[in-house]
């Protein structure tokens, strides 16, 4: 029984300490190059031009068509 469970539990292993080290790694390239704080700055820029646009569709677009592109969109 042992032998044919060893495959398993080796296995696993390897991904829990290869997640581990990706995990490590990941993190020292983000407190070098702050990236996450840069992609939160790009979603946050991203979402207000979006609600920029939306504002301008409702301004300038008949209400019809501000209903069909708020459906569509």
């Amino acid at each position: 029984m042992a032998f044919f469970g060893a495959p398993i539990i080796f296995v696993a292993a390897a991904t829990i300490i290869l997640g581990i080290a990706l995990n490590i790694a990941l993190n020292i390239l983000d407190e070098r190059y702050h990236i996450s704080g840069s992609i939160k700055e790009k979603i946050r820029e991203a979402f207000q031009n979006s609600f920029k646009i939306r504002q301008w569709y409702q301004q300038h677009l008949p209400y019809d068509l501000y209903l069909f592109y708020n459906s569509r969109n």
